[in-house]
Formats: structure tokens, C-alpha cells, sequence
């Protein structure tokens, strides 16, 4: 059960008395470390939970696309598996777990290493296999820049937090529940955002080698590196 949907006001009390401004704000991301004073803990809270959205339906997307790519490849249980772990992070929105990134992110990178490996194997592929591969390319690169947009937005949110201090019994339950989460799964979307977007450059980069159409991923260094 999800703890930051249960939350009560007796466990909010106990959670000002006993967690420190230094213990809510140990950030473990370069960009995560701060002082304290006078954040609005209202904005925090509702960039913190737009950006959660945005992380779990692209990887949603991005797995609905591998799943594509797969079954295009003959892969047809591995795809069958990822799309079940796609539609359940897609449908998380802002409750996003690091268990939840855990679980797509370990079904993505073993169905993407057999997309490699059948794709190397493949000395031609058909027009209808193609297609298929073109199709999905053009879902998965948007939703590489859309992940990174995501994960833009939570480094803001780390540094807000950050500079914020410790949020008060007025700034309500969502923001000391955020506090204790924005240390923990800021680090956690980051790091999933870029190696997906890593592997899915590796990817994309197979794909043109096999005369597939893949919209154009110049800007995703560049992207990239705002989240650093």
C-alpha cells in the first residue's frame, strides 16, 4: 500500500518531531544539497508530482515501444511481459514508486538486449517487419525528450526542496511527505531517465544500421545534460 495515499495527521506529527531538516534533505544528487528558509512547499509538491506524471507514462511509452520492437522480432513473451509492466507504471501518475522504476526498467534492458541480439542475427528484414520498427521508432524518440523534460523538472525540484528547509505542520502532510520522498526517488527517476535514454540511443543507433527510420536524436546529448 502506498504510504504517501495514507499518510495520516498523527503520523505527520510524529514525522516534525522526529526527522531532521539534515536527515529530509541528505540528497544524494549533486544538485539535491542545500540550505534551509522559506521554500513554497505548495509549489514543490505540485512540480514534484507533475514530474513523477511525466516519467511514468513516457515509460510507459517507451515500453509499449520496445514491446513493439520486439514483437516485430518474433519476441512475442517478452513483449507480452513488458507491456504488462508498461500499462501498470503508465497507470502509477504521480504515486511512482522506485520499485516500479526497478521493475520496467529490469524488463526493458533484458528485452532490449534479445531486440540486439536478434537484430544482429538478422541479415535483412522485411518490408512489414521494417514498418513495424519505423512505427515504434517514432513513438520512442518524443518519448525519450519527454522523459528528459521529466527529469528537468524533478532536478528543479530537488534544488527548491533543497533551499526550502524542512516544511512545517502548515505546509500540510503532501510536503512532508515529499520531503521524505524528493531524496529518494529524485536520484532514483534521474538514473532511470538516463539509461533509458542511453539505451535507447544504443538502440535507435542499431535500428538506422538496418536502413529503419528513426526520427532524428542529435538533441538528446544536449538534453541530457541539463539533468547533471
Amino acid at each position: 500500500m502506498n504510504r504517501r495515499n495514507f499518510l495520516s495527521a498523527s503520523v505527520l506529527s510524529v514525522a516534525f518531531l522526529s526527522i531532521s531538516s539534515s536527515k529530509l534533505l541528505a540528497f544524494t544528487h549533486n544538485k539535491l544539497l542545500g540550505g534551509g528558509g522559506g521554500g513554497n512547499w505548495t509549489s514543490i509538491v505540485k512540480n514534484f508530482k507533475g514530474a513523477l506524471t511525466i516519467i511514468a507514462k513516457q515509460a510507459g511509452v517507451m515500453g509499449e515501444v520496445i514491446a513493439d520492437l520486439a514483437e516485430a522480432l518474433g519476441l512475442k513473451q517478452e513483449a507480452a511481459a513488458l507491456r504488462a509492466e508498461a500499462k501498470n507504471i503508465s497507470e502509477k501518475g504521480d504515486a511512482l514508486g522506485a520499485d516500479d522504476l526497478d521493475a520496467i526498467r529490469t524488463k526493458s534492458e533484458s528485452t532490449q538486449v534479445l531486440i540486439t541480439e536478434r537484430l544482429a542475427e538478422s541479415t535483412v528484414l522485411n518490408a512489414k517487419q521494417k514498418a513495424k520498427m519505423a512505427e515504434a521508432a517514432a513513438k520512442y524518440v518524443p518519448a525519450m525528450f519527454k522523459s528528459i523534460q521529466g527529469g528537468i523538472q524533478l532536478v528543479t525540484v530537488s534544488s527548491s526542496a533543497a533551499s526550502a528547509g524542512a516544511p512545517g505542520v502548515m505546509d500540510g502532510v503532501s510536503a512532508a511527505t515529499a520531503a521524505v520522498d524528493i531524496p529518494v526517488l529524485v536520484p532514483k527517476a534521474i538514473s532511470f531517465v538516463s539509461k533509458s535514454v542511453e539505451a535507447g540511443q544504443k538502440l535507435t543507433d542499431i535500428m538506422r544500421e538496418k536502413d529503419i527510420a528513426v526520427p532524428d536524436t542529435s538533441g538528446l546529448n544536449d538534453a541530457m545534460a541539463k539533468m547533471v
